[in-house]
């Protein structure tokens, strides 16, 4: 429409926004997302949704996918292919926000291999079981972990 502006509201590092202002989440969903621009309109809305949630909101990881048509090409292209821009992102992190990447590389790709008891993970990777609750706890508050009880178990058994 003639004469509007549009306006970007981008936030930076939104899971510490929603861990300290806990009602965020539910208010953000009641804008009017009609009214509001996405970054690649060319897609549905529910494939912005989805790249908004796989990159987390990161413009410049949004901008670096170059989505032209094909959400699901440009996703394995950028996140899955070696060469792919973003393949290495996540050791990239790692790298820069802890002082044992490989360690903690280690350790997610214990879980990752099946080991979901702090036991069985520190038995994979070969460290203390007290030793390896430190990086478990150091994952968990980073949130690149979350702790889930199963319904068949009460919270704080099995561990």
């Amino acid at each position: 429409m003639a004469g509007e502006q549009r306006l970007v509201f981008v936030i930076d590092e939104y899971p510490y926004l929603a861990k300290a202002e806990k009602s965020i989440s539910s208010r953000l969903q009641a804008l009017d997302y009609r009214e509001m621009t996405a970054f690649h309109p060319q897609l549905p809305a529910k494939e912005q949704a989805l790249l908004y949630g796989i990159t987390g909101g990161i413009p410049h990881y949004i901008n670096r996918l170059e989505v032209e048509d094909d959400l699901d090409e440009a996703l394995l292209e950028n996140l899955f292919h070696p060469a792919g821009y973003l393949f290495e992102e996540p050791e990239n992190l790692l790298k820069q926000e802890l002082r044992e990447p490989a360690l903690y590389n280690s350790i997610i790709s214990a879980i990752a291999g099946g080991a979901s008891r702090a036991n069985e993970i520190s038995t994979k990777v070969g460290l203390e079981s007290g030793i390896c609750a430190k990086y478990l706890r150091v994952l968990l508050e980073l949130g690149i972990l979350k702790k889930e009880t199963p319904i068949t178990e009460r919270p704080g058994r099995g561990k």
